[in-house]
């Protein structure tokens, strides 16, 4: 008996071990030094509508004939839909926008998650679960854009950020051989 109360108290010990959760580490601060873009591209004089070439469009669910510009003073802007209207891909270039002003925005952005496309710095905030992701990328310490992927697809269908960041990509693409 006394053995099988020491073996309950041991096994309890190591569930309620296995229960209590560590405090996740501290996220480490990006230093805008960090997040410097080693080999920059130009994309003055670009349109968003031109940037998206008509095959990687497609290979992310996207109809390439409904690219629709939605530029403004600020940026260029085109917005691209699936034949179902149910996914849609906005790219957004800012040739006059800073490195440090994009990590400072997002520094706060629920889901944020920083990484690379293609070598570049980048930002993609999307809340778990969101039908909305948006990846932000520096292309040159001058030069961010954006890629916004909303799906109105019922889930596990939904996968925006796949879309957002296989459509970063492909812009990265797009600039580089430009150049």
């Amino acid at each position: 008996m006394r053995t099988v109360v020491v073996v309950l108290v041991a096994g309890g010990l190591v569930l309620g071990a296995c229960a209590r959760a560590e405090p996740p580490p501290p996220r480490p601060e990006v230093s805008v030094e960090a997040a410097r873009v080693e080999h920059p591209l130009d994309a003055r004089g670009l349109r968003s509508c031109e940037i998206l070439p008509a095959l990687d469009a497609a290979r992310i669910d996207i109809d390439p004939r409904t690219a629709r510009d939605e530029s403004n003073a600020i940026a260029s802007v085109c917005l691209w839909q699936s034949l179902d209207r149910a996914m849609s891909i906005r790219v957004i270039l800012n040739v006059d926008y800073s490195i440090e002003v994009m990590f400072g925005s997002l520094q706060a952005a629920e889901g944020r998650r920083e990484y690379e496309i293609r070598g570049y710095p980048a930002v993609r905030e999307s809340p778990e679960g969101a039908s909305l992701c948006a990846v932000h990328v520096a292309i040159a310490e001058s030069q961010v854009f954006t890629v916004e992927a909303t799906s109105s697809r019922p889930e596990p269908s939904v996968r925006p950020c796949e879309s957002a960041e296989s459509a970063a990509g492909a812009v990265v693409d797009a600039i580089a051989a430009r150049g």
